[in-house]
């Protein structure tokens, strides 16, 4: 399974120490204008933007407000109509609209964020980020508000969190689109470019733009190189890892990964932290080392459940069970998957739920549970077939050949795999291709083309093991020695 890097949102460093949010707010009108008497003219903000606190400093960002009677002083009980504990680390000036009262938050200090709704009338915590659909609504009205405005800054801030919503929904064009619309106005002000690069790469990765993504990655870097940031730098190498491996290039994605692991540690970065050790725990896998994966893989779901990483910690889970797949318990990796294609349902990441159903087909098949198993490749074909991420579809589309095949349907089952494999070549996504091609000489085995069969596993066998692929390399011997014998 292609496992993903979460994208890097650019919004302002967390303070030090939690919030509570006391909301002397509450007591705001809901009309309010900004001027000032006396000789210094103050611009105006006017329609909706005009009648409640849209932005930092109020509604055109001067920090003053028309009128009187607002509360000046305040204690743990005056002037304070409800109090509510914020989660995480305080990461942004508060937006009222109506009755509502946003904030953002973070946690693992200022990697993953998250967008929290409060009732404005008595504090009650309406929704946090995982509704996306909720999130993407807000981050629409909020990205329209700015726009008017005028604040370009919160408008870069905004598009990157729109951005991380449209990623999580498995919409990568429109988070491409959004992305780069946020690096052009962080370049304009000159503020934290590399960190909508990372994000940028991140999609193209995806996508199957391993040159798009190589690029990008490489101008992130000089980007973190000329303002010293070690952070963002380190997040950058390892979606660089990521792209290398896709690439085939194990050797190279081991050493992006084994950079940048100590400067995470450094800088603290504990999400991609985790992300550089899945990614390693996927290159050893793919050299045969299934051991080494699994530590890699234990550790990094260690870090993602410490940090409440629902989706992260899913995603390690998928990769443990596909290693006892791969290592010959099949029977302990079903409930694991089930577990982690229910996470991806309630948190709406329909393609990795896809990739969950399909690692779980995989692993009825391996038990020979066969009916089963073409259920469960048939839920996850509807969930995958029209994503856009190419590393799930086309792992997805070999265990459907291979369940096809199964079900006697070999004829359809190595049509599909023409077509991933054209697809794969066509990307440069060398992994992929040896997996297909693995299938379809198994297939061919079991399918009375015992002689091409055999012809296509040698051959696979010396390309593999010649590309460091030692995994697929001895599938290949071991499918080639069945059929001898």
């Amino acid at each position: 399974m292609g496992e993903m890097p979460a994208p890097i949102v650019p919004l302002l460093q967390p303070r030090r120490t939690a919030l509570a949010l006391a909301f002397v707010i509450a007591w705001w009108p809901a009309t309010v204008l900004v001027g000032q008497d006396g000789g210094v003219a103050m611009i105006e903000a006017d329609g909706a933007g005009a009648r409640y606190w849209p932005r930092w400093r109020g509604p055109s960002g001067q920090g003053l407000v028309a009128g009187s009677g607002y509360p000046d002083t305040w204690s743990a009980t005056e002037n304070v109509l409800w109090r509510t504990a914020v989660p995480g680390r305080g990461n942004s000036s508060p937006i009222v609209w109506a009755d509502r009262i946003f904030l953002t938050t973070a946690y693992d200090g200022g990697r993953r964020l998250s967008l929290l709704a409060y009732r404005r009338s008595d504090g009650a915590l309406l929704w946090e980020r995982g509704e996306l659909v909720a999130a993407r609504k807000t981050y629409e009205e909020s990205l329209g508000i700015r726009r008017q405005i005028g604040y370009r800054q919160g408008m870069a801030a905004t598009l990157g969190n729109l951005g991380l919503v449209l990623w999580r929904q498995g919409d990568l064009a429109g988070a491409l689109t959004t992305y780069r619309q946020a690096e052009a106005i962080t370049r304009e002000l000159g503020i934290g470019a590399a960190s909508d690069l990372d994000n940028i790469a991140v999609v193209l990765y995806e996508k199957g733009d391993l040159a798009g993504a190589r690029r990008t990655c490489d101008e992130a870097l000089a980007l973190c190189r000329e303002v010293g940031d070690r952070s963002t730098a380190a997040a950058v190498l390892a979606t660089l890892g990521h792209a290398l491996a896709a690439a085939g290039d194990l050797a190279g994605a081991r050493a992006k990964y084994e950079e940048a692991l100590p400067l995470l540690t450094e800088t603290g970065n504990r999400t991609y932290a985790a992300i550089a050790h899945s990614g390693l725990g996927q290159v050893l896998a793919a050299e045969g080392d299934l051991v080494g994966a699994r530590q890699k893989h234990d550790q990094a779901l260690a870090i993602r459940t410490a940090l409440g990483d629902k989706i992260g910690a899913a995603e390690s889970d998928v990769a443990l069970a596909g290693l006892s797949i791969e290592q010959g318990r099949p029977r302990e990796a079903v409930a694991p998957l089930r577990a982690a294609a229910e996470v991806f349902r309630t948190e709406q990441a329909t393609e990795k739920e896809g990739a969950a159903y399909s690692f779980l087909a995989g692993a009825l098949l391996a038990q020979g549970r066969t009916a089963e198993s073409v259920e469960v490749a048939g839920r996850a074909r509807t969930l995958w077939t029209k994503g856009q991420n190419a590393h799930l579809r086309l792992s997805a589309a070999v265990m459907q050949a291979r369940v096809r095949a199964a079900n006697g349907s070999a004829v359809e089952a190595l049509s599909g795999l023409v077509s991933a494999l054209a697809e794969a070549a066509e990307l440069g996504l060398v992994g992929a291709q040896l997996e297909a091609r693995l299938a379809q000489g198994e297939i061919e085995l079991g399918a009375g083309r015992a002689e091409s069969g055999r012809a296509r596993l040698a051959t696979l066998e010396q390309e593999a093991r010649a590309k460091g692929f030692g995994l697929v390399a001895r599938k290949a011997a071991s499918a080639r020695a069945r059929a001898s014998r």
